[in-house]
């Protein structure tokens, strides 16, 4: 953990480059401080069906949620999440100027209670260290 989960409208496609915009956060994440490398992820789902405010066929989003670990403040996730916001701000800008767009995230934290998982890219990253 953390998981970057990015949703976006199909109708998008042709007009963002995902899987650079996909690096852009992961960098974003890393620069935080807040996220260790090896946990980071980012992946972004295409939506081909939706149904959008005025049914407007221009109209488009994109919706990103952040699932971490429980263990932060308050503070230390709005810094990071502010931060990670801007990054997608600024990728999606001519988008936000079109009146046809919505850009969100959210950041929930994960129950370690009720969360299983094996990550073996931690003790290789530590080996390059």
């Amino acid at each position: 953990m953390p998981h970057l989960i990015i949703e976006y409208t199909a109708n998008l496609e042709p007009q963002v480059d995902m899987p650079s915009i996909c690096n852009a956060l992961r960098l974003e994440m890393i620069a935080t401080g807040v996220f260790p490398t090896a946990g980071v992820r980012v992946r972004a789902v295409c939506v081909d069906t939706f149904a959008m405010a005025d049914a407007d066929p221009k109209n488009s989003f994109v919706h990103m949620q952040i699932r971490m670990g429980t263990g932060r403040d308050l503070e230390t996730r709005q810094r990071a999440g502010e931060a990670i916001y801007g990054v997608a701000r600024t990728e999606f800008a001519k988008q936000l100027e079109t009146g046809f767009f919505a850009l969100s995230l959210e950041i929930n934290e994960i129950n370690s209670d009720t969360s299983w998982k094996l990550n073996t890219v931690r003790g290789r990253l530590a080996l390059k260290n």
